[in-house]
Formats: structure tokens, C-alpha cells, sequence
């Protein structure tokens, strides 16, 4: 079985989300798997180093960062039989999380290889840049619930195969901007049947970034996303069906990506 890492990805106008996105590269690129960065922006960050031996591939938008869109396109420029998606600010001890690809590798299984989520501060992210040393102890864990913010089953890091991730269609290319993406994929998985299952002992941990919460629950978007994702957990199995058929056409390769 092969493997590999996808992770989506969209600078800030700081600076800090490419500074988390070269430690999870770098993370990823050590632990002997294939590791391809998708980018979904205006224009490909020109400063972003990436490691040697790490794909990358960018689609252009000026529209709101689109996580479904990069995923998508990171599935349809990879051929591995075992995916991680993996956001670009979200680390987690390295023998857990190869233990759990090569999991799913063998039992067809979706993982989320961890059970609570640490957002570490300023301090504890700067060192981590610095050494690419994980806390020994967390100061803040969210264990899946932070001021309404809800960690999904397919947020932060999410291991599945090939043929799951197709199976469902991938991720809903409709939703814009933050918000429900997430919720909506593991929604998907879980009505197609998909075992899952959490690694309830180990954390993972959350680099720094400003998190404006009431912006991006206000972007004009959201209420949108947010009736996408309930439309993915109650809509009617012909339905689904139908939108997942479509959206399988759209992972084929040489299919026209949308914009």
C-alpha cells in the first residue's frame, strides 16, 4: 500500500499561516510518505519554501479560500492507495499517525487520529517552528469543544483510502470560505457506511494563527455552508446519491476543474 499527505493550503496577509504550513511540510516530508501541498489562491505564494521531494500544485481563485476545491485537487494529482489530509497548521506525534495510516490501509477504516485538539499559544508555536518539538503538556485542549467550536470527525488531520474518499464524491466544491466543509464530508462518509473511529488517547496540536470567530461566522457565505453541511446530514438518499455521482465525475482524471 502506498501512501500520502495532502494538505490545502492559503496564505494570510501576515505571513503566519505560511509559517505554520513549512513546519507541517516539514513534519510530513521526514516521515517517508508522499506529501503534496495544495494551494487554492490568486496566485501561488512565491515565499513559501517548500521541502525537497514535496509536490505542489496550485488552483487559481480570487474567490474565498475553498478547502473542498484544494482537497479535490490534491486527490485528482495523487494516485496512493491511503490519503491524510491535513491541514496546514495541525501537527500530532509522528508514530500515531503512521500507525493509523497503515490502519486504514488494512481495514478500510476512516480515522481521526486524535482525540483532542491543543491550541497552543504564541510562545509554545514559536518553539515549535524553531525545534519541530511537540509540548510535553498542553496548556489548552479544546477535546472537541472550544467556545462552540466544534472539532468534526474530517477537521484538523483525517485518514482514509482512495476508494472512500471516492466513493462519496470527495468533498462538497460548493462551500465558500470557513465553515461546514469539514462536517459535511464526514457526514457523507457515515451515511456511505464507512467505519470510523477516533484515537481517543492522543492529541494533536493547533499552531498559532488569529482566529476570528465572529468574522468568519458573519462572511457571506456561512449561512450557506451552513445549509449545505445539515442538507449532507438529513437530505434524502436519492438526492445524495445524485450530487455524489456527479461530483465523482469531477475527481476522474482529465475531467475540467471548476473554478
Amino acid at each position: 500500500m502506498t501512501f500520502v499527505a495532502i494538505v490545502p493550503f492559503r496564505n494570510d496577509s501576515a505571513g503566519i499561516r505560511r509559517a505554520n504550513a513549512e513546519a507541517v511540510l516539514n513534519w510530513l516530508s521526514g516521515l517517508g510518505i508522499s506529501v503534496l501541498l495544495s494551494e487554492h489562491s490568486a496566485q501561488p505564494d512565491s515565499e513559501l519554501i517548500v521541502p525537497d521531494g514535496v509536490r505542489r500544485i496550485h488552483t487559481p481563485s480570487s474567490e474565498a479560500f475553498n478547502k473542498a476545491q484544494a482537497c479535490n485537487a490534491g486527490f485528482k494529482n495523487t494516485t496512493e492507495d491511503a490519503i491524510a489530509l491535513v491541514d496546514a497548521d495541525t501537527v500530532m506525534n509522528s508514530r500515531v499517525f503512521i500507525a493509523a495510516l497503515k490502519r486504514v490501509a488494512a481495514k478500510d477504516e476512516v480515522i481521526r487520529p486524535f482525540g483532542s485538539l491543543t491550541d497552543l499559544t504564541v510562545t509554545e508555536t514559536e518553539k515549535y517552528l524553531t525545534t519541530q518539538e511537540l509540548p510535553v503538556s498542553a496548556d489548552t485542549q479544546r477535546d472537541d469543544r472550544r467556545s462552540g467550536d466544534v472539532i468534526p470527525m474530517c477537521g484538523g488531520i483525517v485518514i482514509l483510502t482512495r476508494e472512500r474518499y471516492f466513493s462519496v464524491g470527495g468533498f462538497d466544491e460548493r462551500f465558500r470560505g470557513w465553515g461546514g466543509e469539514d462536517d459535511a464530508f464526514g457526514y457523507a462518509l457515515a451515511r456511505s457506511g464507512a467505519t470510523i473511529m477516533i484515537v481517543k488517547a492522543e492529541p494533536a496540536y493547533h499552531l498559532w494563527h488569529d482566529r476570528n470567530m465572529i468574522a468568519r461566522a458573519t462572511h457571506p457565505h456561512y449561512r450557506n455552508n451552513v445549509a449545505l453541511s445539515r442538507w449532507w446530514h438529513s437530505a434524502p438518499a436519492e438526492e445524495l446519491n445524485k450530487q455524489i455521482e456527479s461530483a465523482q465525475l469531477m475527481l476522474t482524471p482529465g475531467w475540467p476543474a471548476r473554478n
